[in-house]
């Protein structure tokens, strides 16, 4: 739907919507319109069925899934949520080249918590990789890693983190480690593994 003399390169704070998502979103919103109390009567049924189908998509449990608005809230839920696990003196491992919001939720959940946000220095997938493994040693990290940092072009994703064997939760895919091994899964597949 954007003009052709423009490409939108801003992935951080918004985006233009592709015309098939926006056509259903107009869809949904006519509908909405048209009997709000009803349609939000349906509401938590409609919200279920979606969570089922995504579930279904991740391979996982649909009450495992919570719907987020964007990206930043769902790395608040997440950073509020593991504030109780971190102690004193862990470090929760990430880049300099962070999204400001999910820094300023890690930086204030770290710090009430009395946890370190460490972030490493980022110029190549290389050069990070290094950086995890001399950081980890063996201490078992929880780490956020955008899949498109800022700078743009410096990208990484979940295999810099699966490589390293850091326990991580990156916006849009998911990592996990055992003892063995790391294992960098796609972003379809979240289910928990035994």
């Amino acid at each position: 739907m954007l003009t052709r003399e423009w490409r939108l390169l801003n992935n951080g704070s918004f985006g233009a919507c592709p015309k098939p998502v926006f056509e259903v979103y107009q869809r949904w919103q006519a509908e909405f319109e048209q009997h709000p109390g009803e349609f939000v009567g349906r509401w938590r049924a409609l919200m279920d069925e979606s969570r089922a189908k995504l579930a279904a998509y991740l391979h996982t449990e649909g009450g495992r899934l919570a719907f987020v608005t964007n990206a930043t809230m769902g790395v608040n839920a997440v950073t509020h949520s593991l504030r109780s696990w971190l102690k004193p003196g862990d470090e929760v491992l990430t880049t300099n080249h962070e999204y400001g919001a999910c820094n300023h939720a890690w930086q204030f959940n770290c710090q009430k918590a009395g946890a370190a946000y460490v972030q490493l220095p980022h110029r190549s997938a290389h050069s990070l990789e290094r950086g995890l493994h001399r950081k980890v040693l063996g201490r078992r990290h929880p780490a956020h890693a955008g899949h498109l940092p800022q700078p743009h072009h410096l990208a990484h994703g979940a295999h810099v983190s699966a490589a390293s064997a850091v326990p991580s939760r990156a916006r849009g895919g998911h990592i996990e480690r055992d003892r063995r091994r790391a294992c960098a899964r796609p972003a379809r597949s979240l289910s928990r593994r035994a």
